[in-house]
């Protein structure tokens, strides 16, 4: 029985480990160890996935007397880590070290697009608030500051008044992802582009559409699969996706790469090397059929791929950012004649003082499957009622 390590991660990813015959094996953070994880591992390190040197030795010794054949993770926060236990191993992974390198740097990144004439915008570190202001002046007064190494919208500010650029270099500073990156800011309709790789070659999964918060933070509030783009679009996305991945040096595995497109023109927001979150990657599974995990792992472990089985046509998230009560929610579902479309509505315990500042602080989601390809235009009256919250 293969036996496989993984780095981080949530239950759904275990799960198919399991599904699939596999034993695993998991270094997870304090916060993120479930039942299950310590029900079904069969070593389990709990430790700070972000620091190496707190579990590298006992990764390696735990190696010699239980041998690892594999190690993945599907998180850009513990990726590296898994690139640098593979070396240390010697053992297969889907995480290479200068493709991990090349995109959690946002900065390195965009280096790399700009080298190769790709799909990029105007961007600078910035060290100072000087800095800042001239950068915001030098590009049409619209300006992105972000976390160079950051995820999840956490430290995200769209600077468009002078005024401003002190709070948004320190509202960046406070979310503790390091050096500070500015980019001119690109309008358009934005979209999320999943892929999966294989040796280098570069296959398109879905292309979803995305909704956000706007600014300042542009908090995502909803994904819908397949995005409503005509075929000329869509080929150009994955010809610049497909660049993207090759000027990373991506090899293996899923990626999940957000762009956006303004007049025919395509370009490059961020690409993580990772399934989406946001249950992108279930929407992916109902959609297409493909499921990137086993995909992933059965191209690993030398298995034969499996058929690829769609249960929808399109579906559908929303994600909830106003106080409002599960019956509530369940009657405009009904009231909207929605019902028969609801997979799951999940709701987060977590109390709201203010908006949310980032998607962690999201209050929960309603997740749609729809029997046509544009079933998700249904949703409209029923997002609008839930935006209006308590």
């Amino acid at each position: 029985m293969k036996h496989i390590l993984v780095i981080g991660g949530k239950d759904h990813t275990y799960m198919r480990m399991i599904d699939m015959g596999f034993r695993f094996s998991a270094v997870q953070s304090e916060v993120l160890v479930s039942g299950y994880q310590k029900q079904n591992a069969s070593n389990l390190i709990v430790a700070d996935y972000t620091k190496l040197e707190l579990f590298r030795e006992l990764v390696i010794q735990t190696h010699l007397r239980d041998p690892f054949d594999f190690v993945v993770s599907f998180s850009e926060f513990s990726q590296e880590a898994a690139s640098e236990i593979a070396l240390d191993l010697e053992i297969p992974t889907n995480c290479n070290r200068s493709s991990i390198a090349n995109t959690r740097d946002k900065y390195l990144m965009r280096t790399l697009l700009e080298e190769s004439n790709v799909a990029t915008v105007n961007f600078s570190l910035i060290e100072s608030l000087d800095q800042l202001e001239t950068f915001f002046e030098e590009n049409n007064r619209q300006v992105i500051v972000k976390p160079a190494s950051g995820a999840g919208s956490k430290g995200v500010f769209y600077l468009d008044k002078k005024g401003d650029a002190a709070k948004a270099l320190s509202y960046c500073l406070s979310a503790n992802y390091g050096a500070v990156l500015a980019e001119a800011y690109v309008g358009g309709r934005e979209y999320s582009v999943e892929t999966i790789s294989r040796q280098g070659v570069h296959e398109l999964v879905a292309i979803t559409e995305k909704s956000t918060t706007g600014p300042p933070n542009f908090i995502e509030t909803g994904h819908c699969m397949p995005a409503d783009i005509n075929p000329l679009d869509s080929e150009k996305i994955f010809k610049v996706v497909e660049e993207v991945l090759l000027i990373v040096e991506h090899q293996f595995g899923p990626a999940h790469t957000e762009v956006k497109v303004l007049s025919g023109q395509v370009f490059v927001i961020e690409t993580q090397l990772r399934f989406g979150g946001d249950q992108i990657w279930e929407m992916v599974l109902g959609v297409t059929g493909v499921d990137l995990v086993i995909e992933t792992l059965s191209e690993l472990t030398g298995l034969k791929r499996l058929p690829r089985l769609p249960k929808f046509k399109s579906m559908g998230i929303h994600f909830l950012t106003n106080l409002i009560c599960e019956n509530e929610i369940r009657d405009l579902v009904s009231q909207f004649s929605l019902q028969n479309n609801l997979i799951r509505l999940q709701l987060e315990k977590r109390k709201l003082i203010t908006k949310p500042q980032h998607s962690g602080e999201r209050l929960g989601y309603l997740l749609f499957g729809f029997d046509s390809v544009d079933g998700t235009k249904t949703l409209a009256p029923l997002l609008k009622a839930l935006e209006k919250g308590l």
